[in-house]
Order: C-alpha cells, then sequence, then structure tokens
C-alpha cells in the first residue's frame, strides 16, 4: 500500500502541473514546483530508510532461437538492463540468469555495485541466444533457494513462451511439476513472480501461475509499443513510473533520485543530452555519473545522484537530442521529473559557457580482478570496463530453383537454377564515430550468363560528427516509399532486374551523403558521382524481352554518359501519427527507353538513358489498425512532363479466429496520367493483397496479392511466403501467374510495331508463357 500510495500522489502532482502550467501565474507554478521538491525530498528519504532491508530481483532471461523471432529489437537485453540499472538501487540484491536446454548465470547473484551494473551491462551485450529448448523448470528452480535474509523477493522472468522441449507430453508434465511443485515453494517463500511473454503462446498456463503467487503477468503479443508496455510494467513493480517526453525535454525535481532515459531505434552515438549547465553531452564526452548503454539500436542513459548533487538548484531542465522523429522514454519516481517541460530561459540553471565544460574522459584504468565473498559459498567477481573495436562477419548462401509452366517465347528452358551468397563485414571503430560496412553479391545460375553476377551492395563509411551531422561515402544502398505494390520515389538505386522482376533488388551505388537530423526534421543530401546501368536477362534468360537487349551498346542523353553527375534531397519528418517526406533528383533515368539496332539479321535493342528531373512525395499515416498510404511524382525530360501516384491502405485483424495469428488487408491504387503511353503496365490499375503473419516460433508468413487493369483485364499474381527452419536456415517461395493480354506478334515487324505504339492489350503480352514457381533454401551464417 505505501508504495501504491506514493505513486498515485506523484501522478496526480504531475497530472495538475500539467493543466495548470498553460493558465497559472509564474508565482503559483513556483508553489507546485516547490510542493514537487518537498515531496522529492520526503520519497528520497524514505527510500533511505528502506535501505536497510534491500530489495532482492532474481532475473531470468530466455536465450532460445525461439524467442529470436518474436524479439527483433533486443528488447530482453533492454528489460535486463533497465531493471538493474533503473529500478534497483545499491545494495539491492540481484542476481541474472539466461535459460533454454540449460540456466546459465550472467551476473552471479549478489550485492548491486556501480562495479557489477558494469559486468552486467557488458555481459548481455554479448549474450548469444542460441538454445534450441526453453526448459522453465530448471530456470525456477535455479532460483528458489538463493536467500533468506530478504523479507520480499521477486522472480523477473522474460520469455517467449512456456516449456518448449520438441515433445508435448514432456512439456506438459513440466507444466505440471511448475504448478505443484515449484509454484508452492515461492509462495511459502514469498516470492513474486513477474512474468513478461513476448507472445501470448502460453497466456493460460501463466496467468494460472501468476494467480496461485500472488504474482502479475503480461503479453506483449497485441501492444502497439511493446518497449513502453513492458518499461512501465516493470517500473509499476517498483514504485516508480515510465512516461514519453512530449518534446523530449525534461525537468528533474529532485538531487535525491536517479533517472533513465531510453531512446528506442536510435544508437547512442546520435544521441545528446543537454546538461542543465549549457553542455551537450554524448556517450562518448559524458561524466562518469552519466552512464550510456546500447542494445541493438535502443540507447540507455542514466543520469545518476551524483550527477545531480553538484547543480546549483534542486529543479534542473534537460533535452534529449539526435533522435528524430523518436521520443525519450523516463523511467523514474513520479515525484521526481516532469516529461515535457520548455523553461523559461531565465530559470535555467546555467548558460552556455559560463563555466568551462570538464574533462569527460571515460577511460578507466584496467584494475587487477577480485573477488567478494557473500556467504554460504556465494562469490562474484567486478571488472573494469575497456572499450573495444568491434567488428561483425555475418552473411547467407541461397540454393534456388524455379520451375516455369511453358518453355519461353524464344525457346528457353523450363527450369533453372542457381545458387548466391552475400557476406556482410562491419567494423566499428573504438571512438563509436566511425563505421565501416560492406555487403558483397554473387550469383551462379545454370542457365543465363547475365544472371551470373557479381556486384558489391555495400561499401561505405559512416561517420558521426558533431552537431548531429552524419556522412556517408563510398557505394551504398537508398530506399525511398511507403507503399506496396510500386515504389515510385525510389531512384537512388539502380534496379538489379535479372534478381527478380518485381524491382525490388537493387545495384550498389556510388555516392557521397550527408544527413542532418533536427527538431525541425530530417535532411539527407545525395551526390552520386556515378552512373550504373540497369542488369537484363540474356538470350537464355527467362521474364526478359522478346528481342534481346544489347547493353553494351547502350547510349546516354548526357554528353558525359556514366560520369554524369547526379543529385538527390530528402526531407522527412512527422506530425503526431502522419509521417511525410518530400524528394528531388536530377540526373540519369534509372529506368531506360530502348532504341531498335537497325539490324534486320540480328536484331536488337539498345538502352537508352535519358536525364530527368523529378520530385516526388511521401505520406503515411497510422489510425488505429488502419496504414493509409501515398507515393507521387512529377517528372520531366523522359518526353513531355508527367505525374504518377499510389495510394491505398493496409488493414490489419489481430488474432483472428481467437488465435495468434494477424491478417492484414491492402488495397492500392496505381495511377500514371500518360495512360497507354506510360512506359509502365501500370496506368490505371488495383492492386489488392493479403499479408498472413502466423506469429509462429517459425516466422511463418505469406503475403498474397494480384494488379488488375480494368481496361485490359490483365492480372498479375503473386505469392510471397517464407517459414525458418530450425536455427540458421528458412526456405522462401515465390510464385507469379500474368493472366490476359493479346498473344505476342512473331513477326520480326510487327514485334517492332508493338513496341513502337504499345497498344493496351500488349503490355503483357511477354510475359504469357512466363508463369513460374520459385523455391529459394537461405542459410545464414
Amino acid at each position: 500500500m505505501e508504495i501504491s500510495n506514493q505513486k498515485h500522489m506523484g501522478t496526480g502532482m504531475l497530472e495538475r502541473v500539467a493543466q495548470f502550467k498553460g493558465s497559472c501565474t509564474p508565482h503559483v507554478i513556483r508553489i507546485l514546483v516547490c510542493c514537487i521538491v518537498f515531496c522529492g525530498q520526503i520519497s528520497g528519504l524514505a527510500a533511505a530508510d528502506r535501505a536497510s532491508s534491500p530489495g532482492d530481483v532474481r532475473i531470468l532471461v530466455d536465450a532460445t532461437t525461439m524467442a529470436n523471432l518474436v524479439d527483433k529489437t533486443e528488447l530482453r537485453k533492454v528489460l535486463v538492463e533497465s531493471t538493474a540499472g533503473f529500478f534497483l538501487t545499491e545494495g539491492d540484491f540481484v542476481g541474472v540468469w539466461t535459460f533454454g536446454d540449460e540456466t546459465r548465470p550472467v551476473l552471479p547473484y549478489g550485492p548491486l555495485t556501480e562495479s557489477r551494473r558494469q559486468k552486467l551491462a557488458s555481459e548481455i551485450e554479448v549474450i548469444r541466444w542460441k538454445d534450441r529448448e526453453r526448459n522453465l523448470r530448471k530456470a525456477l528452480e535455479k532460483v528458489v533457494f538463493l536467500n533468506d535474509e530478504v523479507d520480499q523477493s521477486e522472480v523477473v522472468l522474460i520469455t517467449g513462451g512456456g516449456n518448449a522441449t520438441g515433445r508435448s507430453i514432456r512439456n506438459a508434465l513440466l507444466d505440471d511439476y511448475i504448478m505443484n511443485t515449484i509454484a508452492p515453494l515461492l509462495e511459502k517463500r514469498g516470492i513474486k513472480l513477474s512474468v513478461i511473454e513476448l507472445a501470448n503462446k502460453d497466456e493460460a498456463f501463466f496467468h494460472r501461475l501468476v494467480r496461485r503467487v500472488r504474482g502479475n503477468y503480461l503479453t506483449l503479443q497485441d501492444q502497439p509499443d511493446k518497449l513502453y508496455s513492458a518499461i512501465r510494467h516493470l517500473a509499476e513493480n517498483f514504485g516508480l513510473t515510465a512516461e514519453y517526453t512530449s518534446n523530449n525535454k525534461f525537468a528533474l525535481m529532485s538531487h535525491f533520485h536517479e533517472i533513465g532515459i531510453i531512446v528506442s531505434g536510435v544508437p547512442p552515438h546520435r544521441v545528446t543530452l543537454s546538461h542543465p549547465e549549457g553542455w551537450r553531452l554524448t556517450g562518448r564526452d559524458s561524466p562518469l555519473s552519466v552512464t550510456w548503454s546500447q542494445f541493438s539500436s535502443n540507447t540507455l542513459i542514466r543520469i545518476t545522484r551524483a550527477a545531480l548533487a553538484d547543480l546549483p538548484s534542486e529543479v534542473s531542465f534537460w533535452e534529449v537530442g539526435g533522435t528524430g522523429r523518436r521520443r525519450a522514454l523516463l523511467v523514474g519516481k513520479p515525484v521526481s521529473y516532469l516529461a515535457g517541460v520548455v523553461p523559461d530561459p531565465s530559470q535555467l540553471i546555467g548558460m552556455m559557457g559560463r563555466r568551462p565544460k570538464p574533462d569527460f574522459s571515460r577511460h578507466v584504468e584496467s584494475e587487477p580482478e577480485k573477488t567478494e565473498d557473500f556467504g554460504d559459498g556465494f562469490n562474484f567477481a567486478t571488472f573494469s570496463i575497456e572499450e573495444e573495436t568491434a567488428g561483425w562477419f555475418k552473411g547467407e548462401a541461397g540454393l534456388e530453383a524455379r520451375l516455369f509452366g511453358k518453355e519461353g517465347l524464344n525457346g528457353q528452358d523450363k527450369t533453372s537454377g542457381s545458387v548466391r551468397i552475400q557476406p556482410e563485414i562491419d567494423y566499428l571503430t573504438e571512438s563509436e564515430s566511425n563505421l565501416f560496412e560492406m555487403t558483397l553479391f554473387a550469383r551462379l545460375d545454370s542457365n543465363d550468363e547475365e544472371r551470373s553476377h557479381f556486384d558489391i551492395r555495400e561499401l561505405i563509411w559512416t561517420h558521426v560528427g558533431e552537431n548531429a551531422w552524419e556522412t556517408k561515402a563510398g557505394i551504398g544502398k537508398v530506399f525511398w516509399g511507403v507503399t506496396e505494390s510500386q515504389h515510385l520515389v525510389d531512384i537512388v538505386n539502380q534496379t538489379d532486374l535479372v534478381e527478380n522482376p518485381d524491382g525490388e533488388d537493387k545495384l550498389g551505388q556510388p555516392m557521397v551523403e550527408f544527413a542532418y537530423e533536427s527538431e525541425w526534421g530530417n535532411f539527407d543530401f545525395y551526390w552520386l558521382w556515378y552512373f550504373r546501368e540497369r542488369t537484363f536477362p540474356g538470350a537464355d534468360g527467362r521474364l526478359g524481352s522478346p528481342i534481346e537487349i544489347d547493353a553494351s551498346a547502350v547510349t546516354y542523353a548526357s554528353g558525359s554518359e556514366a560520369a554524369n553527375q547526379d543529385f538527390a534531397f530528402r526531407y522527412s519528418n512527422y506530425q503526431g501519427a502522419l509521417e511525410y517526406a518530400f524528394t528531388w533528383f536530377s540526373g540519369t533515368n534509372r529506368e531506360p527507353v530502348f532504341l531498335f539496332n537497325g539490324d534486320l539479321q540480328n536484331p536488337g535493342l539498345i538502352p537508352h538513358y535519358t536525364t530527368i528531373d523529378q520530385a516526388g512525395v511521401e505520406l503515411q499515416y497510422v489510425w488505429e489498425d488502419w496504414l493509409l498510404k501515398f507515393e507521387g511524382i512529377t517528372r520531366s525530360g523522359a518526353g513531355d512532363r508527367y505525374t504518377a501516384a499510389t495510394a491505398g491502405f493496409e488493414f490489419t485483424q489481430v488474432g483472428i479466429f481467437d488465435t495468434a495469428m494477424d491478417l492484414g488487408w491492402l488495397v492500392e491504387y496505381l495511377w500514371d496520367d500518360r495512360g497507354d503511353r506510360a512506359s509502365t503496365a501500370f496506368e490505371h490499375d488495383w492492386f489488392v493483397g493479403w499479408r498472413w503473419t502466423a506469429n509462429d516460433e517459425d516466422a511463418t508468413e505469406a503475403l498474397l496479392g494480384g494488379i488488375w487493369d480494368p481496361e485490359s483485364n490483365d492480372v498479375f499474381y503473386s505469392l510471397e511466403a517464407s517459414r525458418r527452419i530450425g536455427q540458421n536456415m528458412k526456405v522462401v517461395a515465390e510464385a507469379r501467374v500474368f493472366s490476359g493480354g493479346a498473344p505476342y506478334p512473331q513477326s520480326l515487324p510487327g514485334m517492332l510495331q508493338m513496341l513502337a505504339n504499345p497498344a493496351v492489350e500488349y503490355k503483357t503480352s511477354s510475359l504469357r508463357k512466363e508463369d513460374y514457381l520459385q523455391i529459394e533454401f537461405i542459410y545464414y551464417f
């Protein structure tokens, strides 16, 4: 009751300040602030009194590959670090274990100290989730009989589900043992059980278990913001609150309490923290009293009491920068902070330059390992933390088979096979301000010489500078767009058409990029200093042109040819649930027009690349379960100026048929004001599709759709489905069916006439025999 009353009292004060802030006089606001500060001091004294009876938390984290499928952002690591870093105080007892096939210690059980916090941060950073089975019995037995010297204990269980051993009978026996043997022990010893399930596969079992032991349960399956829901759930267990800032500004109301900051989806090298005395702190340039951590792309910052003790005033104003459209999440005592405060400049503690910025060197001299005894055989080691450079090697290899329903227009084979490999190497320097990335790609095809090719997808250096600037140079990939059926605005990278007819695969683009993030939005400037020609299937390949394309005879409108200098710009921002972007491009068109080579004996088509200017817009709006999308462009240079657009929606049904499955409905309209003169077949067409997600341990999903032309009645059907096989493999199936269209002309004059003046009934004629099924097995390493 004490914690609950305190929490509601603090929350009520915050609500009143928020309500009266706009209308009260400064004098009244100062009175309210003083009241909050006074309550914070009382709360701090109460916390000091409770220090004689330390808390006791035992954290169990699911380390199975099954949990990886429902935790792609490493939320488990964020929750563990937050519990030890934000919710517990020094002297509290804590232990962290991973569990799966076996239960392994990450942080041995013992009193919490700053050195052990650092040890935990370094240990969980390198955890690898590799276990194939999930045994909850072993995990819970490990933590039941640890310490009888504390009055209240809590087990925090972060899991992807219940027992999962691959045998249903064994799972049922383990469930029964936990319910009838372990649960009474937890209840008898007064140990509270708090369960966070990443999915909801075993919701009924966990509900029964927590009712038995006076615990609580949270499933993240249907939570729109999983991080916020989980952090808030844990915070309330410890008498704390978690709130988003409305503008990334906040006020700390007491020197007695620490505050935690979580920025989801933004790494530390992009985040800044404005200190009350005017300094801008970063993860590389902060005092030891302000700690920074990173898990996946999430940033965790802890402002300790030591960082607040030297401030001349009880109330201090802070601001988180470099987050783009992300909001910072604050965790702390409800009476210790206000989220979303815009301070009066006259109230600031200090201004820039008032005092010299101290030396915030974070290097700590190496200390010999030391072991502290915790009685009854318990001991743990503390280590100093040394920053090191980081390098990663990963990749994937694929084995692909294609089966066509008929021979090609020119007698091409009905079957083909290929293998591909795509290794990736990343290297982060010790300063964490320079990142080097390399992604290579190679394919060997059994039939098509043009499809057997090599490409450097990425070979790029990224430098994160001061004042939110970021620079990239080398060969990179950039994606623009929001719609499903086509991406009109996506023009930076050239299409690797031999890979797939859907145009989603891209070649690496030589470029230099300057990016700037600010509270007014994100600004990206591109200098594209060399042009990449589009790839096309060869004479023996499928899904190509009936007349062979002679890429060796390519021509350009620009006298500089491939060395023509292209430039692009993108501005993006958001307003509430609306995300928007404006783009501009000037340079060589990525889409060629085709010219006849004039040789009737060896006819061929010559790609010709024009020079264009293009402006585009992207809009995306989220409303409950609806996602509204729009892309539009206007382009000049390739003939008369024209306009094209794609607009539609995606509606998601969550938990269909009372299962874990989700079903998304997609509808889009594709429009091009050139009509029949358009270089694309999609000028007045409709796309309808369904996205099905099983939300199972094997990440089974499928996308079925079709594009229909009401004028010609042509339909292009598409199916994409995938499922994981074990820990490192996945099978992907694709099918394309082309229906409608007039028979393709057999004579060369007829073909040339059709290409010169494409009638609506001939838009998909060349694909009438190209229906196919493709199966690929992918191995990840």
